[in-house]
């Protein structure tokens, strides 16, 4: 997997939402533990922390479909995900994974 360098702006700033302390703090557990993300400094961190957004699902919502472009990095804050995957194409689906609480997947879409 490659990507094309870019060039940022000189203006350009990180997302930033508003999040409650306990949000933050549960964020910073959760990216503590994720191996992409584990190593950032205190502030890179902060930046990361600041840039997530509050998306909520219901049961049988699709979040990511396989063969689909990644459109974002999640972290699953509660409940849980199923994973399914379907190899070869025309096989029906299995399932072969479920995320918790913390889980976090779509690294592809930060490539992008």
């Amino acid at each position: 997997v490659f990507v094309e360098a870019v060039t940022i702006e000189s203006d350009w700033a990180p997302p930033s939402y508003d999040k409650s302390e306990e949000e933050k703090a549960r964020l910073e557990v959760y990216i503590s533990k994720t191996a992409l993300l584990a190593y950032l400094d205190a502030k890179a961190k902060a930046t990361v922390v600041g840039a997530f957004q509050k998306k909520t699902f219901v049961k049988d919502d699709n979040i990511i479909t396989q063969g689909d472009d990644g459109d974002y990095y999640y972290i699953l804050d509660s409940g849980h995900a199923d994973v399914w995957l379907r190899k070869p194409a025309d096989a029906p689906e299995a399932k072969v994974f479920e995320y918790n609480a913390g889980g976090a997947f779509g690294e592809l879409a930060l490539l992008h």
